[in-house]
């Protein structure tokens, strides 16, 4: 198949799917890819060297890095042949942003339909969710006693292509304030600008109180080092993309039980 038909068919897969993946057993989690393939590959190759359950990856395929149709084709791909691969949307699967970073050129230069790409980007879950941690591209809404049930609401969380501002428009955007400025804030406006926020400790432990969970993966901040803690060590941040201007980072995953966060390990590709 092309590239039209197997993302209209990965397209179909996705939409019988739920915006909420519910996981269980090992997982190999994976950071942005940002057009980066032989990344994905060597994820890929690693997940099966380990044999890892699951494959999670957090989102933002494309935009800047010189591989992105190609990721996303691959992307595709997985989804057909694979139940227990879980690609979540990032901020960059979102047509706007597309427009705006890279990926519409891309697809104007392979002679490709931007439709297609971004009735699938809008069919790809927000969120997964173990019994100890939760996994998403930016994070978390700051909205108090938040509950991770209502990602499951249609209304509030349309397949549309653009994320809807509010509670969808934060998962994809925001960031957890770090460096000392987590426990002087609730919340304040990010630097992005737009609607997103950036969240402290706080928000961090009314969220995972809330939903009875221990620990936050996401990804969306370009680490050099390709991880960083935060929160007390119940939000970890990862990177994993080398391409285009990331040349020269590291690019880290990490492989775990997810009902122990304490057996997260972290793994250079």
């Amino acid at each position: 198949m092309g590239y039209a038909e197997t993302l209209a068919s990965a397209t179909q897969v996705l939409a019988k799917g739920n915006n909420v993946r519910k996981v269980s057993g090992s997982a190999l989690i994976a950071g942005d890819i940002h057009g980066d393939i032989d990344s994905l590959e060597k994820i890929i190759a690693l997940r099966e060297a380990l044999d890892m359950k699951h494959l999670i990856l957090l989102g933002d395929y494309v935009d800047r890095g010189e591989k992105q149709v190609e990721v996303v084709e691959r992307i595709a791909e997985l989804i057909q042949s694979d139940d227990d691969f879980v690609p979540l949307r990032g901020n960059h699967e979102d047509a706007a942003v597309c427009a705006r970073y890279g990926f519409v050129e891309q697809l104007e230069i392979h002679d490709l339909s931007n439709e297609i790409s971004f009735d699938f980007f809008a069919e790809l879950p927000m969120v997964a969710v173990s019994s100890a941690v939760y996994m998403a591209h930016g994070g978390i809404p700051v909205e108090n006693n938040f509950k991770v049930s209502r990602i499951e609401q249609r209304s509030e969380f349309p397949r549309e292509h653009t994320l809807k501002t509010g509670p969808q428009y934060e998962i994809g955007w925001n960031d957890p304030l770090y460096d000392g400025r987590e426990k002087n804030h609730e919340y304040v406006a990010s630097s992005r600008g737009g609607h997103s926020k950036e969240w402290g400790i706080a928000v961090t432990d009314n969220f995972l109180d809330t939903n009875n969970l221990e620990l936050i993966i996401r990804a969306h901040i370009a680490f050099k080092a390709g991880f960083k803690w935060m929160h007390d060590n119940k939000v970890l941040s990862l990177f994993s993309s080398s391409s285009g201007p990331y040349d020269g980072f590291t690019r880290s995953v990490v492989s775990m039980e997810l009902s122990k966060p304490e057996t997260v390990t972290f793994h250079e590709i």
